[in-house]
């Protein structure tokens, strides 16, 4: 990441996400704080329209790098429906997108 991702006061870092779901690229302005306080990685949930239609999640380590995206078959990447209980459900409730059909086409596709 160069130097000009870094604001002037040094609090913030801008760190490019894409949409595991959609592809879709963003570069969104991060603070730094959260991740100089986490021990190695940090998982930040990105909500649907901060980059895209879809809410997904991003591993970043502590050179402000995506390491990668974490599937979370809990909320629909579609619709933004949560399940109500922890088990793993792979379909969403409310629209009926198949969400592990989903991520796995997109990351063939990749």
């Amino acid at each position: 990441m160069t130097e000009n991702n870094h604001d002037i006061n040094n609090n913030t870092v801008k760190i490019d996400f894409i949409c595991s779901v959609c592809k879709t690229e963003k570069r969104l302005e991060f603070p730094k704080i959260y991740i100089t306080q986490s021990k190695e990685l940090t998982t930040t949930s990105i909500s649907k329209g901060l980059v895209c239609k879809h809410q997904f999640q991003a591993i970043v380590d502590k050179n402000y790098q995506i390491r990668g995206y974490k599937i979370n078959t809990d909320i629909c990447p579609e619709c933004g429906y949560r399940t109500e209980n922890n088990t793993q459900r792979f379909y969403c409730e409310k629209c009926g997108t198949d969400i592990l059909k989903l991520f796995q086409k997109n990351f063939h596709e990749s």
